[in-house]
């Protein structure tokens, strides 16, 4: 019968075929989607990996950083603590000074012997003929002799600068020490942080 929908048979091959052609293509859509998400995975893990290198180098990068800035702090410190034992040292000499001076008006002394320092852990034995006068270092290696009075008087203007200077310093100190605390937090912090992500 050329024209007609045919037998009931040739209609229900077609309608397989036609179904069986529907299952072909729809498997092939299916596969295609699952290769497309399995391409897609990979990509975002692969992103995901360039990420977390990033993130490592970046880490690395900051705590080699973090770390040249503690060196330099802690070296910063080394100096400020030295300058400031030594203006701590010098200032305790001009009390050792006032004190002496004072034991010498107290005791109405004509003439001393004493010790005296040559350097390197040598000493002499001195005799001053006449301690109502004396040498006071006053800076810039000036030794002028002065009465006790005076020199009393310059000791304690030295050691008075000497004290607020000790005070500037041990400022300095603290806030070098704060900040290297800060800056051992950092590495500490990003150390974890590395770390974590390497886990």
């Amino acid at each position: 019968m050329p024209g007609g929908t045919g037998t009931p048979r040739s209609q229900r091959q077609r309608l397989v075929a036609g179904l069986l052609a529907f299952v072909a293509v729809t498997k092939f859509q299916l596969s295609l989607h699952k290769k497309r998400n399995k391409l897609a995975r990979a990509a975002a893990a692969a992103q995901e990996a360039r990420e977390e290198e990033q993130d490592r180098q970046a880490s690395e990068a900051a705590l080699a950083h973090y770390g040249a800035f503690r060196q330099r702090l802690q070296g910063d410190l080394a100096v400020a603590t030295a300058a400031r034992d030594q203006l701590r040292q010098e200032q305790q000499s001009y009390e050792e000074l006032e004190a002496n001076i004072d034991m010498l008006q107290r005791e109405r002394m004509g003439e001393l012997r004493a010790l005296m320092p040559l350097g390197a852990g040598l000493h002499a034995q001195a005799e001053v003929s006449d301690a109502s006068r004396i040498y006071v270092h006053v800076a810039l290696g000036f030794h002028p002799e002065l009465t006790l009075d005076e020199a009393k008087a310059a000791a304690e203007r030295r050691r008075r600068h000497l004290e607020g200077l000790l005070d500037a310093r041990s400022g300095e100190v603290a806030r070098i020490r704060a900040h290297l605390r800060l800056v051992e937090q950092a590495l500490a912090d990003l150390a974890g942080l590395t770390e974590g992500g390497a886990a």
